[in-house]
């Protein structure tokens, strides 16, 4: 089926992916499925944040794996991954046949949108040369692997809707 909608957003922390895949998904009347939500509910936590506290970077990012490669057997979704998805390698062959698309943001824009109180308790928000060394050492992984890049850097969540519905016809 050629016209399948089945789009993952990847990007930092605060790039936008779960608010775009909601309005996107509903847009699309197909699953919104947000990769954190699920490895948080396998760990037994509430957020992701206490699921990779709770669980170590290593176990986290394998628990992230294995949803995703649940995730990816859906016929038809809007996925939002989790930042750090693209830390394990594997991950990329497990979204072939997906349109990937790169929310890009620059750094200063994402720490602004993750000033606000509701982000205070994300883990690796803690320190803020290690979030920018993350960024940085993450940022040629996001563009290896999308199939598309959007700069949300200006752009409001309805904006960046519609440049996913002009890049995906």
């Amino acid at each position: 089926m050629a016209n399948r909608k089945r789009v993952a957003l990847i990007g930092f922390m605060g790039s936008g992916k779960s608010t775009v895949g909601r309005l996107l998904a509903s847009e699309w009347r197909v699953p919104h499925i947000d990769t954190d939500t699920h490895v948080a509910a396998r760990a037994g936590q509430q957020t992701v944040g206490d699921a990779f506290v709770a669980l170590g970077e290593g176990a986290f990012r394998s628990v992230e794996s294995t949803v995703l490669a649940d995730i990816v057997k859906t016929d038809e979704a809007v996925i939002s991954t989790g930042g750090g998805i693209v830390e394990i390698a594997g991950n990329q062959q497990l979204l072939a046949g997906w349109r990937t698309v790169f929310l890009y943001a620059e750094l200063d824009a994402i720490m602004q949108r993750l000033s606000a109180p509701e982000h205070a308790a994300r883990p690796l928000l803690q320190d803020a040369a290690g979030a920018a060394h993350r960024y940085n050492h993450r940022l040629p992984r996001y563009r290896a692997w999308a199939t598309d890049e959007i700069d949300t850097s200006n752009l409001s969540p309805q904006e960046i809707v519609e440049q996913i519905r002009l890049i995906t016809g």
